[in-house]
């Protein structure tokens, strides 16, 4: 469910220290795991390096 994996990836961003998030967040994922991460970057101000793999369907 996409709310679990928003709420994972926001729980976590949420928690990391200022000079942690300035660094950046890298994540390796082929669905929700990297929308959610997206979308937490946007909200907290913090620069993400998303990887997926080639075989990810295009509507992901």
């Amino acid at each position: 469910v996409f709310s679990f994996k928003l709420r994972g990836a926001y729980n976590m961003m949420a928690h990391l220290a200022k000079e942690q998030l300035d660094r950046g967040v890298i994540c390796s994922s082929a669905g929700n795991h990297a929308q959610g991460v997206a979308l937490a970057a946007q909200r907290l101000n913090c620069h993400a390096v998303i990887v997926m793999p080639v075989t990810t369907p295009e509507i992901k």
